[in-house]
């Protein structure tokens, strides 16, 4: 199935005063059975702000017979129209088809007088960056064929990034009105939640189509945005219409594009602006970002989210290489979805020392923090979290607890090292003390 979608505004201000919007669709349909279509074609109209099809021929109901369809229906100024040619079970690989617009016509997104080509094509996308600007961009997809006004969706980064600019996809040819809205950390707990979000872009652009990425220009942008490694940045991309194409996904929150610098995260979908929300929808799209030159570095150990073990809290050593570190945030596996409250405890040296007592250790976070779920790093926000500065060569324990039993962590003595230092498997520690080990934080 595939469908075909154009829109119409009526415009009767000027000289036509005709008070009727009529669409016609006609097509050769294959020969065959002489009572239903072999190549069925469906035409019906959408009114902009109501939900009831207008279906052709007098019908209450797709017409599954006729290769000829007719949509005739009164109207009135600045009325809005979305018409919709359905292909349903094709016999043949492709159908060719004849639409027919009459009425006073404001804008359209198709050619409104007679050419060549049956499909208006879209111009060059113009390149609104400098020329002498690189940015990095990661991708998703723009093969979505699924409507809506909005998509939410998160990004974590890996490197210190600043988002220049992104790219959406519409089925739109027209002229579209976006806003993009961010925000510090996830939209999960934030998805009707107006006031905790900035609106960064407010602009109308014209669109490129379905299979093309439309393109905001960075100086529609009131600032870019900048993403510090190891956080969340939640985006929100919404239009005026229900003209944003997107994919249908499953698994809320699982990865749908990655390089070295950016995750991309599935979201949802939502009406305009900041209404019913609709889950699992994958957001079509590219960001656009540059590597910040001042960069702070991600080392993970692993996130299964196939994992059964899950206890109270998780105690390990790092061991630094040549060079002094500092520890400026931390992520955790909680299998928890919603907040849930998060100590971290830290002393110099290895918590595997006979001499290690409680009055050494130093609490450097205690607060609540937004759990992400099974397979997915909830991060310890840097509001709550006192940095640790290590020197090089030594050894640092670290005490995470959530004195729940929400903890996840995987069995097992693997390591996890990169150029600067060395995450060791530790133990799960209960309440009462009592610990497992050897256990992988």
């Amino acid at each position: 199935e595939e469908t075909d979608m154009f829109d119409v505004e009526i415009d009767l201000s000027g000289d036509c005063r005709v008070t009727a919007l009529s669409v016609t669709l006609v097509w050769a349909d294959p020969p065959g059975a002489p009572i239903v279509s072999i190549n069925d074609l469906d035409l019906f109209l959408s009114k902009y702000g109501d939900s009831n099809k207008i279906y052709p021929n007098g019908r209450d109901s797709r017409d599954t017979e006729n290769n000829a369809e007719r949509v005739r229906v009164q109207v009135t100024s600045r009325e809005k129209f979305t018409i919709h040619v359905e292909g349903r079970n094709l016999d043949t690989r492709t159908q060719t088809y004849s639409l027919v617009v009459t009425g006073c016509l404001a804008q359209a997104n198709f050619p409104v007088s007679p050419v060549e080509t049956s499909h208006p094509s879209a111009a060059p996308t113009p390149s609104f960056l400098p020329t002498d600007s690189n940015p990095e961009s990661l991708s998703t997809t723009f093969g979505g064929r699924l409507y809506w006004n909005g998509n939410m969706w998160n990004i974590l980064a890996k490197q210190d990034v600043t988002i220049q600019t992104i790219d959406f996809h519409t089925y739109s040819t027209g002229i579209v009105n976006v806003e993009v809205w961010t925000k510090s950390g996830p939209f999960e707990g934030s998805q009707k939640s107006r006031n905790q979000w900035e609106n960064v872009v407010r602009t109308s652009l014209q669109g490129r189509g379905a299979g093309n990425p439309t393109s905001i220009p960075i100086e529609k942008f009131s600032r870019q945005v900048h993403v510090k490694a190891g956080r969340y940045q939640a985006f929100y991309v919404t239009l005026d219409r229900p003209q944003l194409l997107m994919s249908k996904g499953n698994e809320p929150g699982s990865i749908i594009g990655e390089n070295q610098d950016l995750v991309v995260y599935k979201g949802i979908a939502n009406t305009h602006s900041f209404g019913k929300t609709y889950s699992t929808y994958v957001w079509n799209g590219s960001v656009m970002y540059e590597q910040d030159n001042a960069q702070s570095k991600t080392i993970s150990t692993v996130f299964d989210d196939d994992t059964s073990y899950q206890y109270y809290g998780n105690i390990f050593d790092i061991n630094t290489k040549d060079e002094a570190i500092t520890v400026t945030g931390m992520h955790i596996h909680t299998i928890a979805t919603d907040d849930v409250y998060v100590e971290v405890w830290t002393l110099s040296g290895s918590f595997k020392d006979p001499e290690t007592g409680p009055g050494r250790w130093t609490k450097i976070t205690s607060g609540p923090v937004r759990g992400m779920g099974k397979g997915k790093p909830t991060v310890i926000s840097s509001e709550i979290f006192d940095e640790v500065n290590i020197p090089g060569r030594s050894t640092q324990a670290f005490f995470v607890t959530l004195f729940t039993e929400q903890l996840l962590y995987s069995p097992g003595t693997s390591s996890y090292s990169n150029g600067d230092l060395v995450i060791q498997s530790g133990s799960a520690i209960g309440l009462e003390g009592d610990n497992y080990e050897p256990r992988v934080w």
